[in-house]
Protein backbone atom coordinates (compact mmCIF):
# COMPACT_ATOMS: atom_id res chain seq x y z
CA UNK A 1 0.00 0.00 0.00
CA UNK A 2 1.21 3.47 -1.16
CA UNK A 3 0.14 6.09 1.00
CA UNK A 4 0.28 9.94 -0.13
CA UNK A 5 1.17 11.72 3.01
CA UNK A 6 -0.10 15.50 4.08
CA UNK A 7 1.33 18.26 5.85
CA UNK A 8 -0.39 18.18 9.39
CA UNK A 9 -2.64 21.08 10.36
CA UNK A 10 -1.92 23.02 13.50
CA UNK A 11 -3.84 21.84 16.35
CA UNK A 12 -5.00 18.77 14.07
CA UNK A 13 -6.09 15.69 16.13
CA UNK A 14 -4.69 12.10 15.30
CA UNK A 15 -8.15 11.18 14.27
CA UNK A 16 -8.86 14.70 11.57
CA UNK A 17 -5.35 13.92 10.36
CA UNK A 18 -6.15 10.14 9.66
CA UNK A 19 -9.47 10.79 8.27
CA UNK A 20 -7.93 13.63 5.83
CA UNK A 21 -5.14 11.65 4.72
CA UNK A 22 -7.34 8.63 4.19
CA UNK A 23 -9.91 10.34 2.18
CA UNK A 24 -7.19 12.49 0.08
CA UNK A 25 -5.86 8.65 -1.18
CA UNK A 26 -8.91 7.76 -1.81
CA UNK A 27 -10.54 10.40 -3.81
CA UNK A 28 -7.54 10.91 -5.58
CA UNK A 29 -7.48 7.03 -6.50
CA UNK A 30 -4.56 6.25 -4.76
CA UNK A 31 -6.07 3.98 -2.80
CA UNK A 32 -7.39 2.33 -5.86
CA UNK A 33 -10.89 0.61 -5.62
CA UNK A 34 -11.09 -2.91 -3.82
CA UNK A 35 -7.99 -2.18 -2.73
CA UNK A 36 -7.34 -3.56 1.66
CA UNK A 37 -6.12 -1.60 4.01
CA UNK A 38 -4.77 -2.72 7.25
CA UNK A 39 -5.49 -0.30 10.29
CA UNK A 40 -2.11 -1.45 11.82
CA UNK A 41 0.09 -0.64 8.53
CA UNK A 42 -1.94 3.01 8.34
CA UNK A 43 -0.92 3.64 12.15
CA UNK A 44 2.77 2.66 11.37
CA UNK A 45 2.98 5.07 8.42
CA UNK A 46 1.10 7.88 10.18
CA UNK A 47 3.10 6.94 13.71
CA UNK A 48 -0.34 7.04 15.34
CA UNK A 49 -2.23 4.57 17.50
CA UNK A 50 -4.80 2.27 16.07
CA UNK A 51 -7.91 3.85 18.09
CA UNK A 52 -8.01 7.02 15.67
CA UNK A 53 -7.07 5.10 12.46
CA UNK A 54 -9.89 2.81 13.37
CA UNK A 55 -12.10 6.01 13.98
CA UNK A 56 -11.40 7.28 10.65
CA UNK A 57 -12.42 4.00 9.28
CA UNK A 58 -15.75 4.01 11.35
CA UNK A 59 -16.76 7.50 9.31
CA UNK A 60 -15.05 6.36 5.99
CA UNK A 61 -17.97 3.36 6.24
CA UNK A 62 -20.44 5.63 7.11
CA UNK A 63 -19.36 7.62 4.05
CA UNK A 64 -19.56 4.41 1.78
CA UNK A 65 -15.46 4.56 1.02
CA UNK A 66 -14.55 1.80 2.98
CA UNK A 67 -16.24 -1.59 3.43
CA UNK A 68 -15.36 -3.67 6.42
CA UNK A 69 -15.66 -7.26 6.57
CA UNK A 70 -15.57 -9.29 9.80
CA UNK A 71 -12.96 -11.69 9.55
CA UNK A 72 -11.56 -10.80 6.14
CA UNK A 73 -10.38 -7.20 6.55
CA UNK A 74 -11.43 -3.47 5.28
CA UNK A 75 -10.97 -2.51 1.56
CA UNK A 76 -11.41 0.60 -0.76
CA UNK A 77 -15.17 0.50 -1.65
CA UNK A 78 -15.87 0.04 -5.18
CA UNK A 79 -17.46 2.69 -7.54
CA UNK A 80 -20.79 2.64 -7.37
CA UNK A 81 -22.80 3.89 -10.38
CA UNK A 82 -26.32 3.80 -9.00
CA UNK A 83 -24.37 6.47 -6.19
CA UNK A 84 -23.17 8.30 -9.24
CA UNK A 85 -26.38 8.20 -11.03
CA UNK A 86 -28.03 9.69 -7.89
CA UNK A 87 -25.05 12.22 -7.23
CA UNK A 88 -25.54 14.18 -10.88
CA UNK A 89 -29.26 14.36 -10.06
CA UNK A 90 -28.79 15.90 -6.65
CA UNK A 91 -26.53 18.20 -8.03
CA UNK A 92 -28.30 19.17 -11.37
CA UNK A 93 -31.66 20.13 -8.92
CA UNK A 94 -29.35 22.04 -6.49
CA UNK A 95 -26.81 23.50 -8.76
CA UNK A 96 -29.47 24.49 -11.70
CA UNK A 97 -30.98 27.31 -8.59
CA UNK A 98 -28.23 28.43 -7.49
CA UNK A 99 -27.09 28.87 -11.00
CA UNK A 100 -30.44 30.92 -11.95
CA UNK A 101 -29.82 32.81 -8.26
CA UNK A 102 -25.88 33.99 -9.37
CA UNK A 103 -27.44 34.94 -12.69
CA UNK A 104 -30.31 37.37 -10.98
CA UNK A 105 -26.84 38.69 -8.52
CA UNK A 106 -23.60 37.79 -8.26
CA UNK A 107 -20.92 39.71 -6.53
CA UNK A 108 -18.18 41.43 -8.62
CA UNK A 109 -15.12 39.81 -6.64
CA UNK A 110 -16.00 36.16 -6.94
CA UNK A 111 -16.97 36.71 -11.08
CA UNK A 112 -13.07 37.80 -11.24
CA UNK A 113 -12.45 34.33 -8.72
CA UNK A 114 -14.49 32.76 -11.32
CA UNK A 115 -12.61 34.18 -14.56
CA UNK A 116 -9.37 33.56 -12.74
CA UNK A 117 -9.67 29.67 -11.69
CA UNK A 118 -10.85 29.15 -15.75
CA UNK A 119 -7.93 31.05 -16.67
CA UNK A 120 -5.68 28.70 -14.79
CA UNK A 121 -7.55 25.77 -16.26
CA UNK A 122 -6.82 26.93 -19.58
CA UNK A 123 -3.29 26.84 -18.90
CA UNK A 124 -2.88 23.41 -17.34
CA UNK A 125 -5.01 22.14 -20.29
CA UNK A 126 -2.64 24.13 -23.01
CA UNK A 127 0.50 23.19 -21.30
CA UNK A 128 -0.26 19.91 -20.68
CA UNK A 129 0.49 19.84 -16.85
CA UNK A 130 -0.62 18.96 -13.45
CA UNK A 131 -4.18 18.18 -14.34
CA UNK A 132 -4.31 16.76 -10.72
CA UNK A 133 -4.59 20.48 -9.99
CA UNK A 134 -7.52 20.72 -12.61
CA UNK A 135 -9.51 18.38 -10.73
CA UNK A 136 -9.19 20.96 -7.93
CA UNK A 137 -10.12 23.95 -10.03
CA UNK A 138 -12.88 22.15 -11.09
CA UNK A 139 -14.75 21.88 -7.68
CA UNK A 140 -13.35 25.11 -6.94
CA UNK A 141 -14.89 26.83 -9.87
CA UNK A 142 -18.44 25.31 -8.49
CA UNK A 143 -18.01 26.06 -4.85
CA UNK A 144 -17.35 30.29 -5.72
CA UNK A 145 -20.52 29.81 -7.26
CA UNK A 146 -22.18 28.20 -4.27
CA UNK A 147 -19.79 30.76 -1.95
CA UNK A 148 -21.27 34.00 -4.14
CA UNK A 149 -25.14 32.84 -3.30
CA UNK A 150 -24.22 31.97 -0.11
CA UNK A 151 -24.72 28.45 -0.01
CA UNK A 152 -21.32 27.02 1.19
CA UNK A 153 -22.69 25.36 3.36
CA UNK A 154 -24.75 23.16 0.62
CA UNK A 155 -21.76 22.88 -1.25
CA UNK A 156 -20.12 21.07 1.63
CA UNK A 157 -23.12 18.50 1.95
CA UNK A 158 -23.39 18.20 -2.07
CA UNK A 159 -19.55 16.93 -1.97
CA UNK A 160 -19.94 14.67 1.44
CA UNK A 161 -22.96 12.94 -0.65
CA UNK A 162 -21.12 13.16 -3.91
CA UNK A 163 -17.71 10.86 -3.17
CA UNK A 164 -18.76 8.26 -5.40
CA UNK A 165 -19.80 10.28 -8.66
CA UNK A 166 -16.33 12.55 -7.53
CA UNK A 167 -14.07 9.80 -8.18
CA UNK A 168 -15.26 8.61 -11.68
CA UNK A 169 -14.56 12.87 -12.51
CA UNK A 170 -11.10 12.76 -11.10
CA UNK A 171 -9.94 9.30 -13.07
CA UNK A 172 -12.28 11.62 -16.34
CA UNK A 173 -9.66 14.19 -15.55
CA UNK A 174 -6.35 11.99 -15.09
CA UNK A 175 -7.91 10.13 -18.65
CA UNK A 176 -8.46 14.13 -20.34
CA UNK A 177 -11.32 13.14 -21.90
CA UNK A 178 -13.15 16.33 -21.02
CA UNK A 179 -11.01 18.58 -20.73
CA UNK A 180 -11.71 20.88 -23.19
CA UNK A 181 -15.66 20.43 -22.73
CA UNK A 182 -15.22 21.60 -19.74
CA UNK A 183 -13.55 24.53 -20.25
CA UNK A 184 -15.92 25.92 -23.17
CA UNK A 185 -18.63 25.35 -20.42
CA UNK A 186 -17.27 26.77 -17.68
CA UNK A 187 -16.50 29.68 -19.67
CA UNK A 188 -20.46 29.78 -20.83
CA UNK A 189 -21.09 29.36 -17.40
CA UNK A 190 -19.14 32.74 -16.86
CA UNK A 191 -21.07 34.77 -19.59
CA UNK A 192 -24.50 33.56 -18.18
CA UNK A 193 -23.47 34.86 -15.03
CA UNK A 194 -21.90 38.09 -16.27
CA UNK A 195 -24.85 38.88 -18.99
CA UNK A 196 -27.69 37.83 -16.57
CA UNK A 197 -29.03 35.49 -19.07
CA UNK A 198 -30.94 32.63 -17.91
CA UNK A 199 -31.17 30.94 -21.33
CA UNK A 200 -30.23 27.58 -21.93
CA UNK A 201 -29.15 26.89 -18.27
CA UNK A 202 -30.98 23.88 -18.01
CA UNK A 203 -29.28 22.44 -21.28
CA UNK A 204 -26.03 23.68 -20.44
CA UNK A 205 -25.62 22.57 -16.89
CA UNK A 206 -27.11 19.10 -17.39
CA UNK A 207 -24.80 18.38 -20.47
CA UNK A 208 -22.11 20.07 -17.42
CA UNK A 209 -22.62 17.58 -15.18
CA UNK A 210 -23.34 14.40 -17.62
CA UNK A 211 -19.61 14.69 -19.85
CA UNK A 212 -18.87 11.50 -17.91
CA UNK A 213 -22.28 9.74 -18.33
CA UNK A 214 -21.46 8.42 -22.39
CA UNK A 215 -18.16 7.27 -21.20
CA UNK A 216 -19.13 4.82 -18.15
CA UNK A 217 -18.96 1.91 -20.71
CA UNK A 218 -15.53 2.88 -21.39
CA UNK A 219 -14.67 3.03 -18.01
CA UNK A 220 -16.08 0.03 -17.29
CA UNK A 221 -13.85 -1.59 -19.58
CA UNK A 222 -10.89 -0.05 -18.79
CA UNK A 223 -11.31 -0.17 -15.13
CA UNK A 224 -13.42 -3.36 -14.23
CA UNK A 225 -11.93 -3.63 -10.66
CA UNK A 226 -12.91 -0.11 -9.89
CA UNK A 227 -17.02 -0.52 -10.09
CA UNK A 228 -19.05 -2.75 -7.81
CA UNK A 229 -20.14 -5.41 -9.58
Amino acid sequence: MTLKLLDRKSNESNRNYVYRVLLDNIMRLNLEPGEGVSEIEISKLLNVSRTPVREAFIKLSEERLIDVYPQKGSFISHIDLDLVHEGIFMRRIIEREVLLEAIRDFPKEDLIELKKTLHFQKAIAEFDIDFKEFFKLDNLFHEIIFRGCKKERIWESIQNMNVHYNRLRYLDVLEQTSIDRVIKQHQSIIEHIENKDDVGIDYLLGAHLTNIVPKLDYFSKKYPDYFKK
